[in-house]
């Protein structure tokens, strides 16, 4: 699910430059809407991150025994 958020995130930013070129949106929003969207990737690759080091190590101690 966070693969296709990331996704989804992208799509966005694409859609919010291309607003920007066909003037419906002005280059300042855009701007303002790329830097939350470039923040909400970081909070998304780290979420990332940590479900897939919690799952690591979940799966460690089962493959000791």
């Amino acid at each position: 699910f966070i693969s296709i958020a990331e996704g989804s995130l992208e799509e966005l930013k694409y859609y919010c430059w291309l607003s920007r070129d066909l003037s419906y949106l002005p280059a300042e929003l855009v701007e303002q809407l790329h830097q939350g969207a470039e923040e909400i990737g970081r909070m998304l690759h780290g979420l990332k991150m940590h479900v897939k080091q919690e799952l690591t190590h979940a799966v460690q101690p089962s493959l000791a025994r």
